[in-house]
């Protein structure tokens, strides 16, 4: 009987293992092929709008190693995306969180298509998106408005990366 539960609970250990394993490569793996995005459609193009409280600060020219990062570190979240808000958006909310709130936008001027976890390998389509960096969309869990080149859509995705990865992006590209 004891060796029957050591075996069980090696079982769930080298199941949790290979779970851990497996999301530390997929973040791997996301983190490379953004940054691979980036560099073959290059920073340049690209651009990158802080929003704090009304104002807005085009950190585009902040340097591309600086883009390139609060670039790669959205792209990785969209990556990640594991859920779909049903949530209706509307200009007065996205206008709200670009008035009040702190956010980021990002805005690739075509179309660039992603994979997300959510979309069980469908491809989605983004041309810009719109990331809360303060407020109650903000947190442990990136919220990702997505606008696919004829407005931001209903359904922004939800990834279980911090908005703290990206606030730090941001900050040093905005020279915090």
């Amino acid at each position: 009987m004891t060796v029957a539960s050591r075996t069980v609970r090696r079982g769930d250990a080298g199941i949790g293992a290979r779970r851990r394993v497996v999301r530390v490569a997929a973040r791997v793996l996301a983190s490379v092929l953004a940054l691979s995005a980036c560099r073959a459609g290059g920073s340049a193009g690209v651009r990158v709008v802080l929003h704090d409280s009304g104002s807005a600060r085009d950190m585009s020219a902040a340097g591309d190693a600086a883009v390139a990062a609060v670039v790669e570190t959205a792209e990785r979240a969209v990556g990640a995306g594991e859920t779909v808000l049903r949530l209706a958006v509307s200009e007065q909310m996205l206008d709200d969180i670009r008035s009040r709130q702190r956010s980021v936008e990002i805005d690739y001027g075509e179309v660039r298509t992603f994979r997300p976890a959510a979309m069980q390998g469908r491809e989605l389509p983004i041309r810009r998106m719109l990331i809360p960096l303060s407020g109650e969309l903000a947190g442990p869990i990136t919220t990702i408005f997505m606008d696919p080149g004829g407005g931001y859509e209903a359904g922004p995705l939800r990834a279980a990366v911090s908005t703290g990865e990206l606030e730090t992006a941001v900050s040093k590209a905005a020279g915090r």
